[in-house]
């Protein structure tokens, strides 16, 4: 079956849209502070994630923002079985669960 360019452009139109769409979902936090000037926290947060870039929300008093630019510059990112873990040397550990432990 031959199919007009139109077609062809339409669908690839579309193919490069998609990855344009932001993967947002529920999730569960762990935030420490390295210099320990604060207690653990722990939570229901928001993850979201588009082209790489990722942002928290974890209740109404933090929110990260980790650039895909900056990986591995201002901060490091290590994909887990059961979430990710992003560090800012110095500052703080975030993980981000998908399931509450």
């Amino acid at each position: 079956m031959k199919h007009s360019p139109l077609v062809g452009i339409a669908l690839a139109a579309v193919a490069f849209a998609a990855p344009g769409l932001a993967d947002s979902t529920e999730a569960f936090c762990i935030l420490s502070r390295h210099d320990h000037s604060i207690a653990v926290e722990r939570g229901p947060c928001q993850f979201s994630q588009r082209q790489g870039h990722v942002a928290v929300l974890m209740g109404n008093r933090w929110a990260f923002r980790f650039g895909a630019e900056d990986q591995g510059m201002t901060y490091h990112r290590t994909n887990l079985s059961d979430g990710i873990r992003f560090q800012r040397e110095g500052a703080y550990t975030l993980t981000v669960l998908w399931r509450e432990p």
